[in-house]
């Protein structure tokens, strides 16, 4: 029987990496839409409404990966795929702690013109869909690690 912690990491990544693409794809077009210093003068409402949407999909997802790769078998492929699942929520993080945490804290302060508004931007939103790919990769590979260890246990029970 396998734990739950695989398929939490799984659907906690999936739910991470639609939020992101929510936030890319449908605020992200919206904000390149409208003026930049209305953008600016919002995003703390905005901010403040998806951050339980990241951290309610994010933090299940984290605390599982870490407890499927320790039950997943040392050099097995179902390990190498939960490692890339880590890998890919990671570098999602990365990037957030290092990009885009400090620019929304400059984006708050309200400090720059609307030139510098309309560059912060784009230079977030493309970021953002970096961050997004990795979130992409995280599910892609959590779906293989489990694939990986159904196909295995149904080869297994054939035998």
């Amino acid at each position: 029987m396998t734990s739950r912690a695989p398929l939490i990491a799984f659907g906690g990544s999936v739910g991470f990496t639609a939020v992101m693409a929510t936030i890319g794809m449908g605020l992200g077009r919206q904000w390149v839409q409208i003026d930049s210093l209305v953008w600016a003068d919002t995003w703390l409402a905005t901010f403040l409404f998806l951050l339980p949407c990241i951290a309610v999909t994010l933090t299940p997802a984290a605390i599982a990966v870490v407890i499927a790769l320790r039950n997943a078998p040392l050099a097995s492929r179902e390990r190498r795929n939960w490692q890339i699942t880590a890998a890919g929520l990671a570098v999602s993080v990365l990037i957030t702690l290092v990009y885009h945490v400090p620019t929304n804290i400059r984006i708050w302060t309200g400090d720059f013109t609307a030139r510098d508004a309309t560059t912060q931007l784009h230079r977030w939103l493309l970021l953002h869909a970096v961050r997004t790919l990795a979130g992409l990769v995280a599910v892609v590979a959590s779906f293989q690690a489990i694939s990986t260890r159904v196909t295995g246990c149904a080869a297994h029970q054939a035998r």
